[in-house]
């Protein structure tokens, strides 16, 4: 049984017990890309029939399906807003893009 077949079940007896909050951690970790977006859609159908859904992702483009997104950092709760609303707050500030070659040596 794959990682994302597993998170099917598991999810499918939560809602057999009767559960009406789901909390995920990383949840699509070690999951294909095809298993991934299945997944996300069945976690909107959720959402969308009143369950409430709380996940934690290092994927921003997983952050994004959310309908409110907090940001921390050493467990301190840096923002909480809309991801729309964030990306628009941060897009008022200034973007570093920094490129090294070669990337080995300035990782050591």
């Amino acid at each position: 049984m794959t990682v994302g077949e597993r998170q099917q079940v598991e999810i499918t007896r939560l809602l057999w017990l009767g559960a009406r909050v789901l909390i995920l951690d990383e949840p699509t970790a070690g999951v294909d890309p095809k298993a991934r977006r299945e997944f996300w859609d069945q976690i909107h159908d959720l959402a969308a029939d009143g369950m409430t859904v709380l996940v934690s992702t290092h994927y921003m483009d997983e952050a994004e399906y959310c309908g409110r997104l907090g940001i921390m950092y050493q467990g301190h709760l840096l923002a909480l807003d809309t991801p729309d609303n964030l990306k628009q707050q941060m897009r008022n500030g200034a973007i570093w893009e920094i490129a090294v070659t070669p990337l080995m040596d300035a990782l050591t």
